[in-house]
């Protein structure tokens, strides 16, 4: 398999005070990758490196020619009296995809993510449960194809039941052939999901 994303060597600091230093690191075409005992704010700053906001001081940081990083950094953001629907449909026009008929439908990605009842064509975002916002964020993270998505923390902010649906959509998300990058301590929730796990 041809490697995503190809970090070799990275140094790099944040203003938040993350700072890694000659990190090596790679993302396959459709693997999952979990990164653990990192600290948050070295995983924000890799994350943040990826996405452009933080400039490595040194090293390589390659992305495959041709593919994208789709991103969820901290929590999702949101507007309170949007539904999911509308709200994927805003950010979607607000990239520039509208028209993109290569691009992955929108009905598609929400049913990727287990939101399939007519309730979620009407509910507020602000009605969500953490791991409901969580799965609204992973959709955000889909809609302009990405081969990679880069989730930060996407279990943290889950009770039991909310884990066991963001782990689902991981799932249909590993099977579609996205590769994904994020971040969890807990083994026990990873197991059976991840392809490799990355130790600091």
């Amino acid at each position: 398999m041809a490697s995503v994303i190809s970090i070799e060597g990275l140094t790099a600091s944040s203003r938040s005070g993350g700072h890694l230093v000659d990190l090596i690191l790679q993302v396959e075409e459709g693997e999952c990758v979990v990164l653990q005992d990192w600290g948050k704010d070295q995983v924000r700053t890799l994350y943040r490196v990826l996405d452009g906001e933080v400039w490595p001081e040194n090293g390589d940081v390659r992305i495959a020619d041709g593919k994208k990083l789709g991103f969820m950094i901290e929590e999702p953001m949101y507007h309170d009296t949007s539904n999911l629907y509308d709200e994927l449909s805003w950010i979607r026009d607000l990239q520039g995809g509208a028209r993109n008929l290569e691009l992955p439908m929108i009905s598609d990605i929400v049913k990727m993510m287990g939101f399939e009842s007519l309730a979620d064509r009407t509910r507020t975002l602000k009605s969500y449960s953490p791991g409901e916002i969580i799965r609204y964020g992973m959709a955000a993270a889909l809609l302009q194809g990405p081969a990679v998505i880069v989730l930060d923390g996407p279990f943290d902010q889950c009770h039991e039941n909310d884990s066991e649906a963001v782990r689902n959509a991981l799932l249909r998300i590993k099977e579609s052939g996205v590769a994904i990058l994020f971040d969890c301590d807990d083994e026990k929730t990873v197991e059976g999901l991840v392809d490799r796990v990355i130790r600091l």
